[in-house]
């Protein structure tokens, strides 16, 4: 049996609730892997934001619970850095909706669609 690491099951299902949502179409940014030990997930980042220092916006699922992880701050190539581990959010292991909630409106804010 082929299986996904059970954090990855938990990004994937946040990131799609995000996508689905029209008010993703204010959104401008990319989906990319992370992992951190036991922690393997999906970031959102925008290429914009490289004129400043870049941020992103994790998501996996606790590597020591069942909660969902939610990481905002500094962006770092595909792991995830020290500032957005110390701006942590959890979610109930079902919430997934709540989390996605906030996924998209801190990535309305962090990497909204120039005009």
């Amino acid at each position: 049996m082929i299986q996904k690491v059970e954090s990855l099951v938990v990004a994937e299902a946040v990131v799609n609730l995000v996508q689905n949502s029209p008010e993703a179409a204010e959104v401008d940014c990319y989906i990319e892997s992370y992992q951190n030990g036991r922690e393997q997930g999906l970031m959102l980042w925008s290429s914009c934001a490289f004129k400043q220092r870049a941020q992103a916006i994790y998501i996996a699922q606790c590597r020591n619970s069942d909660q969902i992880l939610i990481c905002v701050g500094n962006y770092s190539m595909q792991s995830i850095s020290e500032d957005a581990y110390s701006h942590k959010n959890l979610y109930k292991h079902n919430d997934y909706a709540g989390a996605a909630e906030f996924v998209l409106e801190t990535a309305k804010r962090l990497f909204p669609i120039a005009k």
